[in-house]
């Protein structure tokens, strides 16, 4: 594994990955925008030591995954160039003069002391803040907002958007729900009514077609989801889409899960210090046990559960990433594949994105922290 690192200096809040585009989110609640092939492209003209590796690294993940790569790969030779390369370059971050490569997204205004949370999905973009959930439709060819809405006023923490589906968590307000957000069976794309789906939540993960809320960062609830296929009128082409229709406020308890982590002997719940979810895992973080992985057949209702070693730290936050996990402590990120942990990033993260559900970034991870903007790209051996 090579880890290749892009440093942009700034005060930034947070920082996502979405059509080509880097979107950051600065801490004077400007958001700015920049293409990220073409700027590769010219890094690459200003950095010959970087010629041929920035753009796949920072811009065209999906290069690397080519056929066409793991082809030409297969060449001794070819490979020894390839890593050879790669290893001038990792031990310093590119840290460029950004200059005014970072273009404002023009017309984009909110009202919020702070920012909470973002997340893109289905070209719109979601604010979190302390004065309620916004969503901004974004012409991103003109890098201008084409419409503007609030759909709360409630402070939002957490925002989770899949199969047409938004969920904003709300703490005490609860959490809210809007189904068929842009009109697959509907044919109304401004972005549908939220519904009060639970009383608590302070955050929401997808695991397959059903939701896990969490009512804190140890205890949560699995609300089953309702899945139609549809056809959306709407787009130019008729698209075949699963939409979730319900789902259901009648919650199912996990604490089943975690009857049994170590041996056969139960693990208070009290024990717990962290639990997150993928769309097919459960991480548990404890105070004294060390962590645990688990899966749960729902088909059999049987939990397969894995003893790991101890975290470096209190965990606050664990993400989705390709090959693993990335486990988020109050001072540095680690991350977790095949049973391993190893430091990705020793300092202290403000705000951790991963996209693995991206075609070009999924070995792409965005770290703000109090210097800047660190784009983490880990390349695995050819």
């Amino acid at each position: 594994m090579t880890v290749l690192r892009l440093f942009i200096p700034g005060r930034f809040e947070d920082a996502q990955l979405y059509m080509g585009h880097l979107v950051v989110f600065s801490d004077e609640r400007d958001v700015c925008m920049l293409e990220l092939q073409p700027f590769t492209e010219r890094l690459e003209d200003s950095y010959s030591e970087w010629k041929g590796i920035a753009t796949a690294a920072f811009a065209r993940n999906d290069w690397l995954a080519s056929a066409q790569i793991k082809n030409l790969m297969c060449s001794p030779d070819l490979a020894a160039l390839w890593s050879s390369a790669l290893q001038r370059v990792a031990p310093e971050p590119l840290a460029p003069e950004i200059g005014t490569a970072l273009e404002p997204l023009r017309g984009f205004e909110i009202e919020a002391s702070v920012l909470l949370d973002s997340n893109l999905y289905g070209g719109r973009l979601y604010l979190g803040a302390d004065s309620g959930l916004f969503h901004f439709d974004i012409d991103w060819r003109e890098h201008r907002i084409d419409a503007y809405r609030q759909r709360t006023d409630a402070r939002c923490v957490d925002i989770s958007a899949a199969w047409g589906t938004l969920n904003a968590s709300c703490e005490s307000a609860g959490l809210l729900t809007a189904y068929d957000e842009f009109g697959w069976a509907s044919h109304l794309a401004e972005g549908g009514t939220l519904e009060h789906t639970a009383d608590i939540s302070l955050r929401t993960a997808w695991l397959g077609h059903d939701l896990v809320n969490y009512a804190d960062n140890h205890q949560a609830d699995l609300l089953s989801g309702t899945v139609e296929r549809v056809e959306d009128q709407i787009a130019r082409t008729p698209t075949r889409h699963e939409l979730i229709t319900q789902i259901s406020d009648e919650p199912l308890e996990l604490k089943f899960l975690f009857a049994a982590l170590e041996n056969g002997e139960a693990i208070p719940p009290a024990e717990i210090q962290f639990l997150w979810n993928s769309s097919r895992a459960f991480f548990v973080n404890t105070y004294s046990h060390g962590f645990f992985t688990l899966i749960w057949d729902k088909v059999k209702n049987r939990v397969n559960a894995r003893h790991h070693g101890e975290a470096p730290g209190r965990v606050v936050a664990v993400h989705p990433f390709s090959g693993g996990w990335l486990i988020e402590t109050d001072f540095m990120l680690l991350q977790f594949t095949d049973g391993e942990l190893t430091p990705l990033f020793e300092q202290e993260p403000l705000m951790v994105r991963t996209f693995t559900g991206s075609k070009r970034y999924r070995e792409l991870v965005a770290v703000t922290a109090e210097d800047g903007l660190h784009l983490i790209s880990v390349i695995d051996p050819p």
